[in-house]
């Protein structure tokens, strides 16, 4: 219990009926709700009202399945969650079902990451990679380690490599011998 309310990482944890039994701060903190105010609460209010309103039949038809063959537990999903106020975020779900071996009940514990740095990022990225392809000059990007991560068409034609045999390898294969070494 200590680590999980220490975790910055926010936590919810349900019985089989979706309704939250516990959670830590940083999980209030993100969804913009007080200590307790969640408990007894259908986990759907976490939820956008499209995707929350078919919540309750999901858990549903997992319990009538024997617990098997879920398309949710134990993987990592990216879902959208909604705040109190009703503004919307990416989230990336990690969901484990726990038996208790005191009771033998089943819960469920949520892990939740928010996406919004990366959503940003993977959007920058794709504008770059239009940008990169339709420039007359060629556009190479390379990591701290010297690997090439973009080879744009205009590079593609400058150095008549195709894009999938230059990505993943080091830009020295671009270089003359003497100065690759």
């Amino acid at each position: 219990n200590t680590i999980r309310q220490l975790s910055p990482i926010p936590i919810v944890q349900c019985d089989v009926d979706g309704v939250i039994t516990d959670y830590n701060e940083a999980c209030g903190a993100e969804f913009d709700y007080d200590p307790t105010e969640l408990i007894g609460s259908n986990v759907s209010i976490l939820a956008p009202p499209d995707i929350g309103k078919d919540h309750d039949v999901f858990m549903l038809r997992y319990a009538k399945a024997g617990f098997k063959n879920s398309t949710v537990v134990n993987l990592i999903r990216r879902v959208t969650g909604k705040r109190r106020d009703g503004t919307l975020l990416h989230l990336e779900l990690k969901l484990f079902e726990v038996k208790s071996r005191y009771s033998n009940q089943r819960f469920f514990v949520a892990f939740l990451r928010n996406l919004k740095d990366q959503h940003k990022l993977e959007e920058a990225n794709r504008s770059i990679d239009v940008v990169s392809d339709l420039s007359s000059t060629p556009v190479i990007a390379i990591d701290s380690g010297g690997v090439v991560i973009k080879f744009s068409r205009a590079a593609q034609d400058a150095w008549g490599y195709k894009s999938e045999d230059v990505l993943g390898n080091n830009v020295k294969m671009l270089m003359p011998d003497r100065i690759a070494e």
